[in-house]
C-alpha cells in the first residue's frame, strides 16, 4: 500500500444499525480508518486512546472509523452481536463496522491490527502504520504517531 493510494467506495453494516459508504464520511477533512478485533488484547489496549483521540480532532473535522474485518467462524467474539456489546460497553464515539467479506481489508492489504490508515479529502492515503509506540500502557508511550500525523497533515491542508 503506497501513500497516495485512493481509498475505493465500500458499503458496510455499522453496529448502530446503519450502512456506511464511503459518501457517509464525505464531510470529514480526513478520514481515520483503523482495524481493530475484539479478540484482539491490542485493539482491545487502544480504544480509550482512539476514543480520546476522536475527542481532540473532531472539531478539526477529522473523523475516525473502525473495523473489524475478521472472520467470525474462527473468534466468536468477533461476530457482529459481540460487537455491539463492545460498541456499547465501550461508549464508542465513531463507527464500528463490520467487514465479513473483508473487501476493505483487502483492498488495503492490512497485515495486523490495529493498523491505521489517514485519507485526506480527497480519500488518498496519507499515512499508514501505527497508533503510538506502546500498546500495552498509555503511560508508557514516548511516540503518538497517529496524532503526529494527523497534525501534520493539518498544517500541510
Amino acid at each position: 500500500m503506497k501513500i497516495g493510494f485512493i481509498l475505493k467506495d465500500f458499503s458496510l453494516k455499522g453496529v448502530d444499525g446503519n450502512t456506511y459508504t464511503l459518501e457517509s464520511f464525505s464531510k470529514a477533512r480526513i478520514l481515520v480508518v483503523v482495524f481493530i478485533s475484539n479478540d484482539s488484547k491490542y485493539s482491545r489496549a487502544y480504544i480509550s486512546r482512539l476514543k480520546k483521540i476522536q475527542n481532540e480532532f473532531l472539531e478539526k473535522n477529522i473523523w475516525l472509523v473502525a473495523i473489524n474485518s475478521n472472520n467470525s467462524s474462527y473468534s466468536v467474539f468477533d461476530n457482529f452481536q459481540h460487537m455491539m456489546q463492545q460498541w456499547l460497553r465501550e461508549g464508542f464515539n465513531f463507527p464500528y463496522l463490520k467487514d465479513s467479506t473483508q473487501f476493505v481489508a483487502n483492498n488495503l492489504d492490512i497485515v495486523c491490527i490495529p493498523e491505521v490508515y489517514v485519507f485526506d479529502k480527497d480519500r488518498k492515503l496519507r499515512y499508514k502504520g501505527l497508533i503510538d509506540d506502546c500498546w500495552s500502557n498509555k503511560n508508557c508511550v514516548k511516540n503518538n504517531y497517529l496524532v503526529k500525523a494527523l497534525n501534520e497533515l493539518l498544517k500541510n491542508n
